[in-house]
């Protein structure tokens, strides 16, 4: 049976737990910036999550449909629609 498990981390990225990567530690972690991940049960629990936050933040789940398999701190967009913060140079802190 296959493992229906949603992970998801605070870099956006979100799919099946097949699709994840694993810390030497065998947690697992986004496939690309190695961030740790949550998860939940299953799809319909995954959904139902977003689901309830749309109710106070309309538009919440078109933009986390867009997010799976993708990584904001990889691919430099900020989910909130503020420019990504810098890295590197003058400007990091």
């Amino acid at each position: 049976m296959k493992d229906a498990r949603i992970v998801y981390g605070m870099c956006t990225w979100w799919d099946t737990i097949d699709q994840c990567s694993k810390l030497p530690s065998g947690l697992p972690c986004c496939p690309h910036c190695g961030s740790v991940l949550f998860e939940a049960a299953n799809e319909k629990e995954w959904w139902q999550g977003v689901d309830e936050a749309e109710k106070t933040n309309p538009g919440h789940r078109a933009k986390v449909e867009s997010w799976r398999g993708r990584c904001s701190r990889t691919e430099g967009f900020d989910p909130n629609g503020q420019a990504p913060p810098m890295r590197g140079g003058r400007d990091a802190s």
